[in-house]
């Protein structure tokens, strides 16, 4: 991490200035912020020029998440400001607490970080400064897919990989330079594995030389390695601009990186574009008819629920079989799904189970999820609780870098199952729901404030994990 100090700003509840306080002391321990939270300020005019003073400096807004806080319309405020300003917002979260809708549409887009769990200071601010070290990510979806992206590389590639290094070490540089080896090795270097630590300077160098020598895919990466700067930046929609219509121009040149970008763009309405989800699903399937197993396993999602395209089951089939053909993790889940559910393939559990195997082999976490749930209802298998319990947490207590949806949709599946297990578990039910919430997902929040009210029946619920698709 560079030497230059990041400016920070903590919001919160007066309610909570004690444990404001600690945590900004936490902070300032570490020596690499300039922290500001409005403590000596009088109220009028000029506290609240001088709040808007320092949100328009502030990189990091750290946002203290309280049942003080979620009602204060000031705070509301502040975080509305830190946005347009495109700060990095970090939610932390004091106590478990169910946002109101305003605030949660921004709040849970962002990765955050549970201050009540921890048990010492310095493990929190550990885990915060890799929160927002100099690789800071703005895009959960895009560094999940970054993330995804690297592992199928490396699956696909290890030959062309071993042969580009063992050139590169022997100083043959004629070879090493060429447009497609040179994109091999830049990709290497910035994606990284087990057995190397990423190098941004030699992928750097190596996405120039690709790009030179004329490989779009080599152009486009300098593009996103460019804006991923400008994220960290304090920037405008029209900003954005510029480098939308570079991205475009080079999947008109054939860029299929590009184009995936584009459509994760204009499915979420990211940098300045507008949230379209039939231009979206169009580029998707122009790169899957180019044979990328992503575009391909995305087409059998936008198929099977009608997203930007006319419902369609046979082919969200096609396109499924085309990504497993290629061995693309989540594309097992999605033909399990096929058959688990009887819609777009006849029912047949044993191979939905054989699918979710699969899946499982090959690193997908919410197969355990989906696998879990055919023991938890006796789907092709005998019902066994025990087995569906065990599968469910392995799904929970997956890596949550670049794993995020497999948790929550885990820790959903978890307050399920022991909600059905009646009043005494009710507790268990409600803290596993939260933790879902608290990492993004929204259906949780129905469940949290379903268990937890006093009216509630346990009759409501039909036994059934339909939410697991």
């Amino acid at each position: 991490m560079t030497d230059k100090k990041r400016s920070m700003f903590i919001s919160y509840s007066h309610f909570d200035r004690k444990q404001c306080d600690r945590i900004a002391n936490a902070i300032e321990v570490t020596n690499k912020f300039i922290i500001w939270y409005d403590k000596g300020l009088k109220p009028g005019e000029v506290y609240r020029k001088e709040i808007a003073e320092r949100l328009k400096e502030t990189e990091v807004f750290i946002l203290l998440i309280s049942n003080a806080s979620v009602k204060s319309e000031w705070i509301m405020d502040e975080v509305e400001f830190a946005k347009s300003n495109h700060c990095r917002i970090i939610p932390v979260w004091l106590e478990p607490v169910v946002m109101p809708a305003e605030l949660e549409m921004i709040v849970l887009r962002h990765h955050g970080l549970f201050w009540y769990k921890y048990q010492d200071d310095k493990a929190f601010t550990s885990d915060l400064l890799c929160f927002v070290g100099e690789d800071m990510e703005h895009s959960d979806e895009w560094q999940e897919n970054k993330e995804e992206f690297s592992t199928e590389w490396w699956d696909t590639n290890s030959q062309e990989i071993r042969e580009a290094l063992d050139k590169e070490a022997a100083e043959e540089y004629a070879y090493c330079y060429e447009a497609d080896h040179a994109l091999t090795l830049a990709r290497w270097y910035y994606y990284g594995s087990d057995e190397t630590k990423i190098d941004p300077k030699k992928a750097l160098f190596y996405f120039k030389i690709s790009a030179y020598n004329g490989n779009q895919d080599a152009a486009f990466q300098l593009l996103q390695i460019e804006l991923e700067q400008l994220e960290q930046e304090k920037q405008t929609e029209e900003n954005y601009r510029a480098y939308i219509h570079k991205a475009e121009e080079m999947y008109k040149e054939g860029s299929v990186p590009a184009g995936l970008f584009l459509g994760n763009a204009y499915y979420y309405g990211r940098y300045g574009c507008p949230e379209y989800a039939a231009k979206s699903a169009a580029i998707y399937e122009d790169c899957a008819r180019k044979g990328n197993a992503r575009a391909q396993y995305l087409m059998a999602w936008y198929y099977y629920h009608g997203i930007g395209v006319k419902q369609d089951y046979d082919l969200s089939v096609m396109y499924a079989q085309l990504a497993v053909q290629q061995k693309y993790m989540k594309a097992y889940r999605r033909m399990g799904i096929f058959y688990r559910d009887g819609l777009a393939l006849p029912q047949d559990y044993k191979k939905a189970i054989e699918f979710f195997e699969e899946g499982k082999k090959a690193g997908d976490y919410y197969c355990f999820c989906l696998h879990g749930q055919m023991y938890a209802e006796g789907l092709g298998v005998r019902r066994n609780n025990k087995k569906a319990l065990e599968l469910f947490k392995l799904g929970e207590n997956a890596p949550i870098k670049g794993n995020r949806y497999s948790v929550y949709k885990s820790k959903q599946a978890l307050g399920y199952f022991y909600e059905l297990k009646g009043p005494k578990m009710f507790s268990e039910a409600a803290k596993k729901y939260m933790e879902g919430y608290q990492l993004g997902n929204f259906a949780c929040k129905q469940d949290y404030l379903r268990v937890t009210a006093e009216t509630y029946q346990p009759e409501q619920t039909d036994g059934h994990y339909s939410f697991l698709d």
